[in-house]
């Protein structure tokens, strides 16, 4: 049996409500447990002595509620640790701005800048670090949604990739990111199966912001939230996840 730790911030909230709604014979083989935090408030998570802390006064708002498990969180105990959005943006987002059309890097230049610079400027670069140091490769980091076209941006979805260059560029990331899992103390990167991105490859489907959740899968209420994603999307992320790890 894999036990793995999900940790992140509120687009964790998206991956509970998912594998509440996946069929149990995909878990036969597999434990999944939650530790999901606010934003700002994740920024306060630390390692000590092998386990995962937050400062006493957040304990109450998040340590065994809205299905998280308790803190302090003995890492000695899992055999993966899966990082969820954590101020992490794709490197579809940050290799390619949706408003080009046209991009041509070198494969040596994708390569380079994903397995040496990608995670240089997260906030959370340190815990990452320290993560590596004791999961070594078995770090999955599933990115912040790619966010979702306004309505009014829509005819947009088409126009991005009339250059056959930006296809060529998501895939070389893409082969880049499933390959970083082969390598020893590398970090993975999961990212979204294509399915779940309009015809651009760059921007989330509009059905999967209705009900967009929060880091307890409650639902947000934001109006112009285009970054939070629903159970669904939650379902099929969980769907990759269990698919990499066996």
């Amino acid at each position: 049996m894999k036990k793995i730790l999900v940790i992140g911030n509120s687009h964790v909230g998206s991956l509970k409500a998912g594998l509440g709604i996946l069929d149990k014979k995909y878990l036969e083989n597999m434990s999944f447990h939650f530790a999901a935090l606010k934003g700002q408030i994740f920024l306060e998570l630390y390692i000590k002595n092998n386990q995962l802390n937050i400062p006493e006064e957040h304990l109450k708002e998040f340590s065994g509620v809205f299905g998280n498990i308790h803190f302090p969180i003995d890492l000695d105990q899992y055999d993966y640790c899966v990082l969820v959005g954590a101020g992490i943006r794709s490197p579809i987002e940050t290799l390619i701005a949706s408003n080009r059309k046209f991009t041509n890097y070198s494969k040596n230049l994708i390569e380079n800048y994903i397995h040496n610079f990608y995670l240089e400027n997260t906030r959370n670069k340190d815990l990452i670090s320290k993560l590596t140091k004791l999961f070594g490769s078995k770090v999955i980091i599933i990115p912040s949604p790619l966010r979702v076209l306004p309505l009014e941006d829509e005819s947009k979805v088409d126009s991005t990739t009339e250059s056959k260059f930006v296809a060529k560029q998501i895939n070389l990331i893409r082969s880049i990111c499933d390959n970083l899992s082969k390598e020893k103390n590398k970090v993975s990167i999961l990212l979204p199966p294509e399915k779940l991105l309009e015809n651009n490859q760059l921007n989330t489907k509009q059905d999967y912001i209705r009900g967009g959740l929060k880091w307890d899968a409650t639902e947000h209420n934001r109006k112009n939230d285009l970054r939070h994603m629903n159970a669904d999307y939650g379902r099929e992320i969980m769907l990759s996840l269990i698919d990499k790890l066996n």
